[in-house]
């Protein structure tokens, strides 16, 4: 009896851990990525925006960029962000906030995801701030 509860909850164990690591977004720092990449974000660290780079076969990167601040207007800031999967869409929600403070810690010109996708993906799908909204360019 006492070898069975063992085995079942191994397999428990086992299923959980797989669940766990179905989709996820790892932030990457500027420095660590490929130089494809880097001139990628290049092209586009003083337009804000949401990009994606993708190539056939690559790791695939999600871009929040909030390089431009208009005056008058408030800054805005990626207050957070996380991934799942819903059937076989890639699905990146984000909420952002904003704020008048110049100084707050909290603002970042640009945040960087690689996109671990562990399951077979059709399309991604954004959501900010509980409405879904296009990725501005997509691009390799």
């Amino acid at each position: 009896m006492n070898k069975i509860g063992c085995i079942l909850l191994l397999v428990i164990v086992v299923l959980t851990g797989c669940n766990r690591s179905s989709s996820s977004l790892e932030e990457v720092h500027f420095n660590h990525l490929n130089k494809e990449v880097r001139a990628f974000v290049d092209q586009f660290k003083d337009r804000n925006g949401i990009f994606l780079y993708s190539r056939v076969g690559e790791d695939e990167y999600f871009i929040v960029n909030y390089a431009t601040i208009q005056q008058g207007e408030p800054a805005k800031f990626l207050k957070d962000i996380h991934a799942e999967i819903r059937g076989q869409v890639f699905t990146i929600i984000m909420n952002e906030q904003d704020t008048s403070d110049l100084q707050d810690q909290r603002l970042k010109k640009f945040s960087i995801y690689k996109l671990n996708k562990n399951h077979k993906i059709d399309s991604i799908q954004v959501i900010k701030n509980g409405k879904e909204i296009p990725i501005d360019i997509v691009g390799s």
